[in-house]
């Protein structure tokens, strides 16, 4: 009987692991690309995504200090809390697609596309008129990169 009560209170402890341990899911393979489009104007027109390993890729197609590809590393650390705080803003789940689309012809577009070990969708909205979180999670992914460096003109 005592060796079968162990036995009850082994797995329990090992299904309460398991539960606890479920969110550690969220640091499986992922990455998320930022794109932004060209308008009637100068827009900066490029693409930059980062990893779950931290490894950031750009490449500068027009109106940008840097045209071409660079790379560079950042913490994991880092990369996670950006993975977090995209989660937090309502992004990392949403559905492939357009977003608050309004009928505005010069408006430069934006692609957050979003990749993990289950699935791929690409978020896409416009600059303006668009909700603040998607300007958010757009700012969040180029501050954490460190995109300006490649794209501001001095």
């Amino acid at each position: 009987m005592r060796s079968l009560l162990s036995f009850g209170v082994v797995v329990v402890s090992l299904l309460i692991w398991g539960c606890v341990s479920l969110p550690s899911q969220k640091t499986g393979r992922w990455k998320v690309t930022l794109q932004r489009f060209a308008c009637l104007g100068t827009c900066p027109v490029y693409t930059v995504s980062i990893d779950d390993q931290g490894r950031v890729a750009y490449r500068g197609q027009q109106f940008v200090a840097v045209v071409g590809d660079r790379y560079d590393t950042i913490s994991r650390e880092t990369a996670q809390w950006l993975r977090q705080q995209l989660e937090q803003l309502g992004v990392w789940h949403l559905a492939d697609g357009w977003h608050h689309r309004p009928p505005v012809a010069d408006v430069p577009a934006v692609a957050l596309t979003i990749e993990d070990t289950d699935s791929s969708r690409t978020i896409r909205f416009l600059e303006f008129q668009t909700p603040a979180f998607l300007h958010r999670a757009a700012a969040l992914v180029d501050s954490v990169t460190q995109v300006q460096r490649w794209i501001q003109k001095h």
